[in-house]
């Protein structure tokens, strides 16, 4: 009994442990959509390692052109989280966000050094809706832009 009780010991101290952090935002796996006069805004999110999300944001015009699209990660390093975004705006070259705010029903993560946005906010209002808040100065005036989205899966 005592070989068997140390044999799962060591199997549980080293087995991969789901990150916390990531754990409590399970909330935005799924995928979100919100529909505009201009096209639809989707945003995807899924578990990629036991320390990061990926997602994949992308609007499509009524003219069914994609207008734009990024890649997206969330990973968990040291206890903080870092958003990692790609487009083609930024020439496929990677833009790092710092989380400098976290609980269970929100996000914000901040790069006082990018263009726009200098701050995004994911904000759960239910299960099947969030809010999604870019801002920061955009020349020389400060911006703001919010998207409402559901849950679609």
């Amino acid at each position: 009994m005592k070989k068997l009780f140390i044999i799962m010991l060591v199997f549980y101290a080293c087995s991969p442990k789901q990150d916390i952090k990531l754990s409590q935002l399970n909330w935005i796996k799924g995928t979100w959509m919100m529909q505009g006069k201009e096209g639809i805004f989707i945003e995807h999110w899924e578990a990629d390692t036991d320390s990061s999300l990926k997602g994949k944001g992308f609007f499509i015009s009524k003219e069914k052109d994609t207008g734009f699209s990024e890649q997206l990660w969330m990973v968990n390093r040291n206890d903080t989280l870092f958003y990692k975004t790609i487009t083609v705006h930024n020439g496929i070259q990677p833009v790092y966000f710092t989380e400098t705010k976290f609980n269970e029903d929100e996000i914000i993560f901040e790069n006082p050094y990018h263009d726009f946005p200098q701050k995004i906010h994911y904000t759960k209002i239910n299960k099947d809706s969030l809010v999604i808040t870019v801002s920061g100065m955009e020349d020389g005036n400060q911006r703001k832009e919010q998207f409402f989205l559901k849950r679609k899966y």
